[in-house]
């Protein structure tokens, strides 16, 4: 079916509110395809402000989209972000969905994120990068956790969130801030003995799940009985947090370091004949 446009279109101030509101919320990698594919086909005033909101805070949601990202930066030949792209990214997020499916296709993004032992090629390619964060959202569906956890209601959340605005271009030991949540645990064994060990356990489970890779060092340096005497529970919700460091090492996964390290073109110095050129060049225009 063709797309039909509005012909009342709106306020440039609404259409960003739209668009940023949609962008900053949770959604399944498949919606937030659609939402990439169809924005930019409204309009143009949609066209801009979609490059202007989603250059600064990338989202991941497949794996081919890591390499898009890699070919357009390096050709220079995007028809929708023109000139946004490097410079302009501040955030790259990398977040799957599991609440209503089992899988994600940004499954497989995360997982390459999560393994890369370090983001030298991504600093290179992103110089104003701050930070790149990697989030599931899911339930417990296999009911390990059920004494801790009611099999309908709870909700996880985790995040882990990888500082690069004070890396170097060399390998660098990058502060990382983690977070996991759960949303509507089971009231009656938030604390006590019985429930003790359930919550180490989904601890454990929790980690090596959101840091299945080179991060999990990271995650373990933490003890899970400090994670846990550590927590917080308000307004129906479990928080455990905690803070460690990624020392980054050689190599590279699926070549994604060298691909974005080698996406920006470096300048050529200019010549004699191209400085004679340039000042040729402005006594004709």
């Amino acid at each position: 079916m063709p797309l039909m446009l509005d012909p009342c279109p709106l306020p440039p101030e609404l259409v960003h509110i739209i668009i940023s509101e949609f962008w900053c919320s949770e959604h399944p990698s498949e919606d937030r395809i659609i939402f990439m594919k169809a924005c930019p086909l409204i309009n143009s005033l949609w066209k801009d402000v979609f490059a202007h909101i989603t250059s600064q805070d990338i989202f991941v949601p497949t794996k081919g989209y890591l390499l898009y990202l890699s070919s357009i930066i390096h050709k220079n030949d995007s028809l929708i972000y023109h000139t946004h792209l490097p410079h302009s990214t501040r955030t790259i997020t990398c977040h799957v969905d599991l609440v209503e499916a089992t899988r994600d296709a940004a499954q497989e993004p995360y997982t390459i994120l999560s393994n890369l032992p370090n983001f030298i090629g991504f600093r290179k390619c992103f110089p104003n990068i701050t930070q790149i964060f990697l989030e599931i959202r899911c339930r417990d569906r296999r009911g390990y956790f059920l004494l801790i956890m009611p099999r309908q209601h709870h909700t996880i959340r985790t995040r882990i969130s990888i500082a690069l605005d004070q890396a170097t271009t060399q390998l660098s030991v990058l502060p990382v801030d983690w977070e996991i949540v759960v949303e509507n645990p089971e009231p009656d064994y938030i604390y006590g003995e019985h429930a003790h060990s359930s919550w180490i356990m989904f601890l454990e489970d929790a980690s090596r799940y959101m840091a299945p890779g080179a991060l999990f060092e990271c995650l373990k340096a933490t003890p899970f009985e400090d994670m846990l005497s550590h927590s917080t529970y308000l307004n129906c919700v479990r928080r455990f947090s905690g803070h460690g460091v990624h020392a980054e090492t050689e190599g590279d996964v699926r070549g994604m370091n060298r691909r974005f390290g080698k996406a920006v073109r470096v300048p050529r110095p200019f010549g004699k004949n191209d400085s004679f050129f340039l000042c040729a060049k402005s006594h004709f225009y």
